[in-house]
C-alpha cells in the first residue's frame, strides 16, 4: 500500500510525518521486553475496566499539527484519558494513562493493549503499569492497532476541520488543548 501511496493505518507513515515536519514514531528497541498479544483480534471486554488500549496519532489544530495519545475502555468504547503535545514523547502517552488511571481507578488484572512504542515501553510507562496492577499486552511489529478500536474515533478527529482552544487545568496552567468540530 504505501508503495502506490496509499496511506497505512490511522496515522500516515513515517514519511508523510516527516513531511508535516512530524517525527515517526519509533519502534521497540532490543532493551525493552516484548509482552504476548493477549487480545488477538478480540477486542470486546465482558464490563468496564477490563481491557484497556492505547493509541497515538496527530492532528491538525489552528495552533498546527499536535500528537494526540488516547486510553480507551473497551466495554464502554469510551475515552478515559487523552492528552496532547506538540511533540510525541513518553510523557504524551504517560500522561494520558495518569488522566484515565484518576477517572477509572481500574483494578489490578486489567489488561492494557498497546502496540511496541518506545513511548509504552518506556520505563516511566512501564513502572505506572506495573504499580497500578495492569497486565500488559502488545501487538506484534506491524500490527496496526488504530484500525481496530480508536479508528473511528481517531478518523472522526481527522476528517474535521478542527479549532483549538487552549485548556486550563484547576491551577490555571495551560493543560493543552480541546478539539472542537
Amino acid at each position: 500500500m504505501k508503495e502506490t501511496g496509499v496511506g497505512v493505518g490511522v496515522g500516515d507513515d513515517g514519511e508523510r510525518q516527516s513531511q508535516r515536519g512530524l517525527s515517526p514514531s519509533s519502534s521497540l528497541s532490543a532493551k525493552h521486553s516484548i509482552e504476548p498479544n493477549l487480545l488477538g483480534q478480540d477486542f470486546s471486554a465482558p464490563a468496564l475496566n477490563q481491557k484497556w488500549t492505547a493509541d497515538i496519532t496527530y492532528i491538525w489544530t489552528c495552533e498546527g499539527w499536535v500528537y494526540l495519545a488516547v486510553v480507551l475502555d473497551l466495554f464502554s468504547r469510551r475515552v478515559i484519558g487523552w492528552n496532547l503535545e506538540v511533540r510525541m514523547t513518553a510523557d504524551l502517552a504517560t500522561t494520558a494513562l495518569q488522566r484515565a488511571i484518576a477517572l477509572r481507578q481500574p483494578p489490578p488484572g486489567c489488561i492494557h493493549h498497546a502496540d511496541r512504542g518506545s513511548q509504552y515501553c518506556s520505563e516511566d510507562y512501564r513502572k505506572l503499569l506495573s504499580t497500578h496492577g495492569f497486565i500488559v499486552s502488545m501487538s506484534r511489529k506491524g500490527k496496526l492497532l488504530g484500525q481496530c478500536c480508536h479508528g473511528k474515533l481517531l478518523q472522526d478527529l481527522k476528517s474535521g476541520t478542527p479549532v483549538a482552544a487552549s485548556l486550563d487545568d484547576a491551577s490555571g496552567r495551560r493543560a493543552g488543548h480541546h478539539i472542537l468540530h
